[in-house]
Order: structure tokens, then C-alpha cells, then sequence
């Protein structure tokens, strides 16, 4: 079962973002940065548009593929901020997506369940 990530920044509050280890090597690809430099860079509001750019067709993909338009990333990204949302609102969710992985292993909570 996928784990997908609630991602309302694009102005649908059906959207969702979600990876897999294959999205995760990808990433690393096209940043240059560890898979945990990219998360620490994330979560520590050290990230970059650059940055945000590269990652969100990647963790995007599975939801744009759901949709029946095509769609564009670097224009929704652009809606995004010109309706006011702040740029934590696309990288915080994309942090999540790659705890949701795994790669970070599981809570104690998560396993007694």
C-alpha cells in the first residue's frame, strides 16, 4: 500500500505526494545530495527553489498521473506562491514523503500495530 502525503499547496485538497526507494535514488540523481542531506536540508528550511523544483515532479508524479490534464509542475509551483502560500508549504510535505518511505525505519508505535 502506498503511503501518500496530504498536499494541498496546488489549491486541491485531493492531492498528494508519494515515494518509493526508485523516487529516492532519483532525487539524489538530480540534487547532487544524499537522500539525508536532502531531508535535513528539508526540514531545516535550508532548501532552495532549485531544490524544490527537482524534487516535486518526482514526489508529484503518482497524483499528476491520476489526473487527467497534464500537468505542470513549474506552474503549479508558480500558482502555489502567487495565491500566498509560503514555500514550507511545498518542502515540509515533501519531508514527510520521504519519511513515509521507510528509509528512516519504523516508529515502536508502528510496529506494535
Amino acid at each position: 500500500m502506498k503511503k501518500t502525503v496530504q498536499f494541498p499547496a496546488f489549491g486541491r485538497d485531493t492531492d498528494y505526494l508519494v515515494l518509493n526507494l526508485k523516487d529516492l535514488l532519483a532525487i539524489e540523481t538530480v540534487t547532487g545530495l544524499t537522500i539525508i542531506e536532502v531531508w535535513k536540508r528539508l526540514i531545516n528550511s535550508q532548501y532552495s527553489l532549485n531544490m524544490l523544483y527537482q524534487i516535486l515532479p518526482i514526489a508529484y508524479k503518482d497524483c499528476a498521473a491520476q489526473q487527467e490534464e497534464k500537468i505542470n509542475i513549474d506552474k503549479r509551483i508558480e500558482e502555489a506562491i502567487d495565491s500566498g502560500k509560503n514555500i514550507s508549504a511545498l518542502a515540509f510535505p515533501i519531508a514527510t514523503a520521504i519519511v513515509q518511505t521507510g528509509i528512516f525505519g519504523t516508529s515502536i508505535d508502528n510496529e506494535k500495530n
